[in-house]
């Protein structure tokens, strides 16, 4: 949120600290302030203000309340003075209807006669335009400057474009009809489903509801009659209906957040107070409020002791302290506190504070958390237990490790299961996932291709995690195992079961697997330990030392290219003579070289060799390598071995 320092100081007599000093005393106690930057007179601040500050911290009133707490220094309730307004009778009533309160929790709404729509004054083109607002006319500026003031969005209606009867005009807060859509004041056309919650006259929807108002009761300069909307809306409802909208605001921002019930009303009147200030005439009419609000909120209370305040912080914070921060942060205890216990009321705005927890936070932040100094935990006598799964599952990881396989970790995400995504990452990824199989079976498929840049026949993986099944969600374990065509071994599913078996006995229960095709099978982890004993200690499942050193390597990201090489060599020389010739005059591209062939042939001559055949993989750190650069390190190879008395390249 962009924060202009001048704003700020309107709302203190005292004069602030500079902008870099705020910035910093603002980031140590309440949100961090991302940048600073000038703006002529002005500074502005970019704060990131996390959502349990969000609900009064998305205004200029609400930093300036931190301000005040963290500088202990009085502030006014608003940044620039109020006029009275004054109260008539005006032509048309306003009638509102809404069909469920729990989504729209307060609508006030207020007609205003006869005003005049014009430029703004300059204090208020200069405020808005500071945090990068465009002016638009006084009235639409009015509404926004409430909204950067205090947080309450506000939305006007040009009364003389609505539909129905002039005399009791009826405002419907409602879910729109199928087929509904809406032309929104910056262009959009939106079609507008069932789930989508509107503001409407009696026959055209004029906003979506604490997102984007539409164009068909836009003000202009030719609008002399308006209704004023200030109203409440369920935050979940708000961040789904403009997320599915694609359509982000600052409306939705502070909604989405949740804001209270009870600054609706104070931004009807400071709306109202500045209508009539800037827009009214010597015909103006201010009619009376319509305030729908059914289910009043209650001021949450919290009782807590300074003994609950010090053990949780770690501090020796004395009675008088805590009031006094208590009366920084508008924190209201009354007469009926005793000793050292306190009743405090939290001033409706601050959301974030529910329970002790969230008050003695509050205390500590203010107080500093720089003058609360470490103290050494004392030791736990209590013997701590271990978690069965953890431990059975790093017992498993041990074991398949041991036995060559490498652990894998698939998408919980997939295309096909039986719990689907309300709001899916991807198309293809829209389900929880019903079983492992699948993703081992990609994940083989996938690293088999790289088997000779690894330079391993068989490609073995396991894993161990999460499945969403007949209505819960269960700990499985999967393996697979697939062999490369050059594999001399046997077949997959029977290496599996010989491990299996003697995993089987180590652990002292008999592992069932599901086969679901060749080299992939997988178990209900949970049910193979319910009945294995819960173990004292993770003890034997700690890392053993190992003297062999692990070396990191970076792992290239251009692609690999394969070569064969062939050469008949005479009786006596041995596969690492051909192996060290290959190293040598293929440089460092060559990444890895395998033998995958040796024969002995006996020529016409009665002579007999030896023929060995070597795969190698060539790839770069840099670049993409061509078959161009491959064939001329080939060649070279070829050359030196021919050159060798009795070696033939074949």
């Amino acid at each position: 949120m962009k924060i202009s320092y001048n704003w700020l100081q309107n709302f203190f007599e005292q004069k602030l600290p500079d902008a870099e000093k705020l910035a910093d005393l603002l980031t140590m106690h309440s949100f961090e302030i991302e940048s600073l930057e000038g703006n002529g007179s002005d500074y502005i601040f970019d704060a990131k203000i996390l959502p349990n500050m969000a609900h009064h911290c998305l205004s200029h009133r609400g930093v300036a309340s931190e301000v005040s707490a963290i500088l202990e220094i009085p502030m006014k309730t608003a940044s620039i003075s109020s006029k009275v307004a004054q109260i008539g009778k005006t032509s048309s009533e306003l009638e509102i209807d809404v069909s469920n309160y729990n989504i729209c929790r307060r609508y006030v709404g207020r007609i205003i006669e006869n005003l005049e729509v014009k430029q703004s004054p300059r204090w208020l083109k200069e405020r808005l335009e500071s945090i990068g607002q465009k002016s638009i006319n006084n009235i639409v500026d009015a509404a926004n400057f409430v909204m950067f003031e205090i947080g309450q969005p506000m939305h006007i209606f040009d009364l003389d474009k609505l539909n129905g009867n002039k005399e009791v005009i009826k405002i419907s807060v409602k879910n729109a009809s199928g087929g509904d859509s809406i032309t929104t004041l910056d262009g959009k056309d939106v079609v507008l489903d069932e789930d989508t919650f509107i503001i409407s006259d009696e026959k055209n929807p004029l906003a979506i509801a604490g997102i984007k108002g539409g164009n068909f009761a836009e003000i202009g300069n030719a609008t002399k009659n308006i209704i004023i909307e200030s109203a409440n809306f369920a935050p979940t409802l708000i961040r789904k209906t403009s997320r599915r909208l694609n359509t982000l605001t600052d409306s939705s921002k502070r909604f989405e957040n949740e804001i209270s019930p009870e600054k609706a009303l104070e931004a009807m009147e400071m709306m109202t107070s500045l209508v009539a200030e800037i827009a009214c005439g010597e015909n103006t009419i201010i009619g009376d409020i319509s305030d729908f609000y059914p289910k009043k909120i209650t001021q949450n209370k919290i009782e807590i002791s300074l003994k609950e305040i010090n053990n949780l912080l770690g501090t020796n914070i004395d009675k008088a302290e805590t009031e006094k921060i208590l009366k920084r942060l508008n924190f209201y205890f009354g007469a009926e506190n005793s000793g050292e216990n306190f009743t405090v009321a939290i001033p409706f705005d601050r959301l974030d504070v529910k329970i002790k927890e969230d008050l003695i936070e509050e205390i500590g932040r203010i107080y500093g958390y720089k003058k609360i100094h470490e103290q050494k935990i004392s030791s736990v006598a209590k013997q701590i237990s271990t978690n069965k799964s953890f431990y059975y599952k790093n017992k498993v990881r041990d074991f398949l490790v041991k036995n060559g396989f490498s652990e894998v970790y698939t998408y919980s995400f997939t295309d096909k299961g039986e719990v689907e995504m309300e709001n899916p990452i991807a198309s293809d990824k829209n389900f929880l996932r019903a079983n492992l199989k699948d993703g081992i079976k990609k994940s083989l498929d996938f690293n088999l291709h790289y088997a000779d840049l690894l330079g391993l026949e068989q490609i073995k993986i396991f894993e161990i995690g999460k499945i969403f099944k007949d209505g819960k969600e269960t700990d499985y374990l999967a393996v697979g195992i697939k062999n490369s065509p050059s594999f001399k071994g046997g077949k997959e599913e029977d290496e599996i079961k010989i491990i299996s078996n003697t995993f089987s006995k180590d652990l002292g229960v008999e592992i069932k697997w599901e086969f679901s095709e060749k080299g992939i099978a997988e178990i209900d982890f949970e049910k193979l330990i319910e009945n294995l004993p819960t173990p004292e200690s993770y003890k034997d499942t700690y890392a053993k030392d190992r003297s062999e050193k692990s070396k990191y390597k970076k792992i290239s990201p251009y692609p690999f290219v394969l070569r064969d090489i062939a050469v008949f060599v005479p009786q006596g020389v041995e596969e690492k003579d051909v192996a060290s010739i290959i190293g040598k005059e293929a440089g460092e591209l060559l990444v890895n070289k395998k033998l995958f062939d040796v024969f002995v042939k006996k020529f016409t001559d009665g002579t007999s060799k030896t023929s060995f055949a070597f795969r190698l993989v060539f790839q770069s750190q840099e670049k993409t390598l061509s078959d161009e650069e491959i064939n001329k390190i080939m060649e070279k190879v070829s050359k030196l071995m021919n050159t060798n008395d009795g070696w033939q390249v074949r």
